[in-house]
């Protein structure tokens, strides 16, 4: 029997397969030995479909972490590496994500999760929304980003590993850099960089910025 979970299970293992840019409709009728209208009798529209896979990729992120860890600056680190891994794994729906504003349940229980752990280290008010939307927006953009850069890069045979791994700088020529000192002198530790470094220092960043009001 045909059910919208069944069809969000089935939609997130063919993006799963191998990266692609999308998973159409057909593709997914296909899988499941039924025709597109019958998918449509479950979801008005492919952006509900959408919103509903990229739901639960919240759910599944938020499930990776274990929440009787005592600190909320690891159970933040944890769940914005565990966003990263569930997009790369899934990059067609994962990219989508910051399109679709859902607000499903998987959604929400990752908000009250972020929001658990900054009022944890002592925020509140409007310092508890602005770190909220410096956290949430950093980690959902950039792991959005790699999932995208997976996408494009499917035809060259990258990976979520490769892609995460990647340079995050991919040249800077020494000769160009003879005007430019202070990136000379730190050419070597930009080109040693990867994605996922990046996005890593990020997270870090603003969980320093938090992180006195622990204190």
């Amino acid at each position: 029997m045909l059910t919208r979970d069944g069809i969000v299970d089935t939609l997130l293992a063919l993006a799963r397969e191998a990266p692609r840019a999308e998973v159409s409709i057909r593709m997914l009728a296909s899988a499941l030995g039924v025709t597109a209208a019958a998918i449509y009798r479950h979801f008005r529209d492919k952006e509900e479909l959408h919103r509903a896979a990229v739901d639960r990729l919240y759910a599944e992120a938020l499930s990776r972490v274990d929440r009787s860890e005592p600190s909320w600056r690891l159970r933040l680190a944890r769940y914005s590496d565990a966003l990263a891994e569930t997009y790369l794994e899934a990059p067609a729906i994962g990219q989508l994500s910051p399109l679709i504003d859902g607000r499903g349940v998987g959604e929400l229980a990752s908000l009250d999760f972020i929001f658990e752990a900054l009022e944890e280290a002592g925020l509140d008010g409007q310092r508890l929304v602005d770190a909220y939307g410096a956290y949430s927006g950093h980690t959902l953009a950039f792991a959005a980003g790699m999932a995208l850069e997976l996408s494009r890069d499917a035809a060259h045979g990258a990976d979520g590993a490769s892609v995460s791994a990647s340079p995050w700088i991919q040249t800077l020529d020494a000769d160009a850099l003879a005007q430019f000192p202070r990136l000379a002198r730190l050419r070597g530790e930009l080109m040693s960089m990867d994605t996922l470094t990046v996005y890593r220092a990020g997270v870090r960043a603003i969980l320093d910025s938090i992180a006195p009001a622990a204190g």
